[in-house]
């Protein structure tokens, strides 16, 4: 038989793809021998022909020989097919090429898009306590497929060899195989190339730069065009800040409650997207609505009277009660024209269009949190709250009173110049002494003397029925030892008079003992802890250097601490353990070092006039009274300043004093009270001090506008004693 000719129709040109398939074919058969052996036997005549040429002419062998190649060939096939099974996945996809006739190449076939439940977007949520996830086309309920725990799931992985290439479909709830193709361009997209291979990273370009064909001018480009942006960086860095501080959450799954929002469909007052955007409005304040007094028909009392109606007109239209004259009508008809109707709607309308309006917000603040924890009164006792017993014996106003150092007996003095000592006890008196002039102060020494000024003269007594044999006699030998020392020509100025038991008879049940006389009035005094200096006060001295002298009795001395003071002195106290004195003026405070002979501060009362001084037995603390009717409580361990400024007197403050055991303070005033005040000062500095009052007390009468002029602590008791101008003593227990 002739030999055919192939069709040229049927013959095609190979391709590419083609020709690397040839390329691998010709690589395995190298590979393995006996198969190219076989391959060799049937290798057609025509090796660029297409298919249908090759059987055109195979057709024209024997049935044998075509019958012997069928069964070779599918033999090679079955060992390929083992071959590429023993493979490993990663190479299956090295060897994996993707040919032109690719579903995502030229089809629009969506049959692996295929949805069975017809949901939508509904979260998945919603369907967590039903049994089924869905709708199919047909409106039947897709039925969920049964759940596998952790171990299933561990068992699946373990039997399944392909579950590296499973995944879920959510959607279907089922497990999806990725194929070979899928895999290869899944591994090209991670390595950042194009899904097919037809597409080179090659075959495009981008512009960066644009290029502007005619320039408006020639200048080169700057450097900044070339450079990182500087704000750029910032805004990165800042980003980056709020990130390591945790400001900045990324990837953070927001899930937020989605309620609605309810709203009055019919209401008129909604506001659009429009009005939010507008600045808040604020309503006009309303007008005041008419009171009885612009009735046609008022009652009578709201008519005026000839002589208020005069004093209607004379006043100012401001200050005016109504701007109206009220009037009386039978009815409503005989009203008449309101004449200032115009004048004031005008007046209104300037209001509304000038006024500005602001809206005032109120803090929304606990009272209750603003009121510091105070302990109740009750907890703070032992503290002075009834009258107890009254003493009375003087025919004058009592300036003065002092307690003996174990609160036995009190002494006092008046402006006539009679000095009693009483019986605390029993209120009887004890020692009686009159002086020429009067007495103004009056005090009790550690040892038991008793001190007394008035008018330019001092007064030293040893009253032998209020002190103990042994008390007595050590005072009597230090007295004489005063007058032996008593010979410094300096002391001239100062005449110091010894009245002692050998001298005269009669000077010694009276108790006096000592008399200096100084050339200025004496209005205070105050005796030093240890009981043998005493410092008396000249406010109105002619010499500067002569309103402050210390006298020391032991020695038989008076001194001039002080050259110059500034201002008038009216108080002076000394210091309880340093060498110290406090110099009260009108309108300051100085505190002097007696042995640095230097002041070492200045405390600013900002007060008119200064009336009284008392230092806390701590001596860190200072309390001032004043005539303005204040108490200023110093820090010595702070500023200059008060550290509590204390007004609750009605009139000027007379007297302060803190108790020597106690954590009490009290002040007296010409208002006829006592305020007792619980003060606590702790010996820890980082802790202030507590000042709470207690109790006030009310007993004097009010004399010729002169209430309470002095008060004094028990020495041992939470007792006070007071002496008011209405000639009587108190003792407050």
């Amino acid at each position: 038989m002739a030999q055919e000719k192939p069709n040229p129709k049927n013959l095609k040109r190979p391709n590419k793809q083609t020709g690397e398939q040839n390329q691998s074919k010709a690589a395995k058969q190298a590979a393995n021998p006996k198969k190219q052996e076989k391959q060799v036997k049937e290798k057609p005549v025509v090796e660029k022909q297409g298919k249908k040429g090759l059987k055109k002419i195979q057709n024209k062998k024997p049935n044998q020989e075509k019958e012997k190649q069928v069964d070779e060939q599918k033999q090679i096939q079955q060992e390929e097919k083992q071959a590429q099974s023993e493979k490993k996945p990663d190479e299956n996809l090295q060897n994996l090429e993707v040919s032109n006739n690719q579903y995502y190449d030229s089809s629009d076939d969506t049959d692996d898009e295929i949805i069975t439940a017809r949901i939508g977007k509904v979260p998945w949520k919603w369907y967590d306590n039903y049994k089924h996830f869905g709708y199919d086309a047909e409106l039947k309920k897709i039925v969920k497929p049964a759940q596998m725990d952790k171990i299933d799931e561990f068992l699946k992985k373990a039997e399944n060899p392909d579950w590296w290439r499973t995944i879920r479909d959510e959607l279907n709830q089922e497990d999806v195989k990725l194929t070979d193709e899928q895999l290869f361009v899944i591994k090209r997209l991670m390595a950042g190339k194009f899904a097919s291979k037809k597409i080179q990273d090659t075959d495009y370009t981008v512009e960066y730069e644009y290029n502007d064909p005619f320039p408006m001018d020639g200048r080169q480009q700057p450097k900044r065009r070339f450079q990182p942006s500087k704000w750029e960086r910032m805004m990165v860095n800042k980003i980056v800040d709020g990130i390591k501080r945790g400001t900045i959450v990324l990837d953070q799954d927001k899930e937020e409650d989605e309620e609605e929002e309810l709203f009055d469909l019919w209401g008129a007052n909604q506001e659009d997207d429009l009005q939010k955007k507008m600045p808040q409005s604020i309503s006009a304040p309303k007008m005041k609505l008419p009171t009885n007094a612009e009735s046609y028909n008022p009652p009578e009392e709201y008519l005026m009277s000839k002589k208020e109606l005069k004093e209607w007109k004379d006043t100012d239209p401001e200050d005016r009660e109504h701007n109206f004259i009220p009037q009386k009508y039978d009815c409503l008809r005989h009203v008449e024209f309101y004449d200032q109707l115009i004048k004031e709607r005008f007046e209104r309308c300037l209001d509304l269009y000038l006024c500005p309006r602001t809206r005032k917000k109120k803090l929304d603040i606990d009272p209750e949190s603003l009121i510091p924890k105070l302990p109740k009164p009750e907890e703070l006792r032992p503290y002075p709250t009834t009258l107890q017993i009254q003493y009375i014996g003087h025919k004058s106003r009592v300036r003065g009173i002092s307690c003996l150092s174990n609160g036995q007996y009190l002494a006092s003095v008046d402006e006539k110049g009679e000095i009693i000592v009483w019986e605390v006890s029993t209120s009887r008196i004890v020692w009686r002494y009159q002086v020429e002039q009067i007495a103004y102060q009056i005090s009790f020494t550690s040892d038991g003397l008793l001190c007394v000024t008035s008018d330019t003269n001092l007064y030293i007594f040893n009253i032998k029925r209020i002190l103990n044999k042994q008390q007595f006699e050590k005072n009597e030998g230090m007295l004489v030892q005063s007058k032996s020392n008593n010979t410094i020509e300096y002391n001239q100025k100062f005449k110091w008079e010894y009245t002692l038991p050998e001298e005269d008879s009669t000077t010694k049940d009276n108790g006096l003992r000592i008399k200096i006389q100084m050339n200025d009035q004496l209005k205070s005094l105050s005796v030093h802890k240890n009981g043998d200096y005493i410092c008396t006060v000249a406010p109105s001295a002619e010499k500067k250097n002569e309103s402050v002298i210390v006298h020391c009795i032991s020695k038989g001395l008076s001194s001039q601490p002080f050259n110059k003071t500034k201002g008038i002195v009216e108080k002076v106290i000394f210091h309880h353990k340093k060498p110290v004195i406090f110099i009260l003026t009108r309108k300051h405070c100085f505190v002097y070092n007696l042995q640095k002979q230097a002041n070492i501060k200045k405390l600013l009362t900002g007060a008119q006039y200064n009336s009284s001084i008392d230092l806390h037995p701590y001596g860190d603390n200072l309390i001032i009274g004043t005539y303005d009717k204040k108490v200023l409580w110093f820090d010595l361990d702070l500023q200059s300043t008060p550290y509590k400024n204390l007004r609750y007197h009605e009139k000027a403050v007379r007297n302060v004093k803190f108790h020597q055991k106690y954590p009490l303070m009290a002040s007296c005033s010409d208002d006829g009270q006592i305020n007792i005040l619980h003060a606590k000062v702790h010996t820890d500095m980082m802790e202030n001090a507590l000042i709470l009052p207690v109790k006030m007390l009310k007993g004097h009468t009010i004399r010729q506008d002169l209430g309470v002029l002095d008060i004094q602590f028990h020495p041992v008791q939470p007792w006070i004693f007071s002496a008011g101008a209405d000639h009587r003593i108190f003792l407050w227990t």
